[in-house]
């Protein structure tokens, strides 16, 4: 899996302010909104890949969307007009930010953590280096936390469909990508917190694709998750995520999916 970068400049784009608004309203309403994007490294993209959307050229530039690549490329007319070849691939969006209402993760944070990526200028539809694909994706997530967790929340839409709310907590706990993941198993030494069993050496090299939960603390408050959200992942493998699910009743699970005194059953592990 690669995270491609893609980059609208909404003064010279088909994709134009307006109908960047209908479709933030297409993913408000269904959560199934889609459309297409042109790749400059067209050969090197493929399904399932990552995406994120950087805003480039005047007013309030950085990443303004985030998804997941879902076709392999394919040549189509070009866009511009100019009668370039050019190649696209569907794109499903998780969190879209409306730029002219809210924050964005702004292009100085971007080249100040990753100075030799060209994120001013340059094509759509780059290949981040594999080196900065975690810093990228906790940049992001810190930022979604800081930003928008309570707050501006007019200008931030999630197109998940079945999340609930707060959307950006459960999309990570339910879905954090892989970049995300593998640094947090090796940290762990690669054992589920709670029972310390260790997938590391059953798995070997696909501990990414195997029975772990990425978790927050059950008994953490917004805020502190907000301040800190790396802090409070965890690696939980699904037996004792089911197992402590299903024991406990309902009104003692926290949001319904992890029993409260989760730290407790880490904090006897450690």
């Amino acid at each position: 899996m690669s995270i491609v970068v893609i980059k609208w400049n909404p003064a010279i784009s088909s994709y134009t302010l307006g109908r960047s608004d209908d479709g933030f309203e297409e993913a408000r309403e269904y959560r199934n909104y889609e459309m297409n994007w042109s790749f400059w490294e067209h050969e090197k993209v493929h399904e399932g890949d990552r995406f994120f959307m950087l805003r480039v050229g005047e007013g309030n530039t950085g990443v303004v969307m985030s998804g997941t690549v879902t076709s392999e490329p394919y040549r189509g007319e070009d866009w511009s007009g100019k009668g370039r070849v050019t190649y696209y691939a569907d794109i499903l969006p998780d969190f879209m930010i409306d730029s002219e209402a809210g924050p964005v993760l702004e292009t100085k944070a971007l080249e100040d953590a990753m100075p030799d990526f060209q994120w001013n200028g340059g094509h759509s539809g780059m290949v981040l280096p594999e080196k900065y694909e975690e810093k990228l994706e906790w940049l992001w997530c810190e930022f979604l936390f800081k930003c928008y967790y309570g707050a501006y929340s007019d200008a931030l839409v999630c197109n998940v469909s079945g999340l609930p709310s707060p959307e950006i907590f459960h999309f990570y706990h339910r879905m954090l990508p892989l970049p995300m993941q593998m640094p947090l198993l090796q940290e762990k030494g690669c054992k589920c917190e709670v029972c310390g069993h260790s997938y590391g050496s059953v798995f070997k090299d696909s501990l990414g694709m195997f029975s772990f939960y990425r978790l927050f603390d059950g008994d953490s408050n917004e805020d502190s998750i907000a301040q800190n959200p790396r802090e409070h992942a965890h690696c939980v493998c699904s037996n004792c995520f089911n197992y402590y699910k299903n024991l406990e009743p309902a009104e003692v699970l926290d949001g319904g999916f992890m029993p409260a005194n989760f730290s407790d059953l880490l904090k006897a592990r450690i």
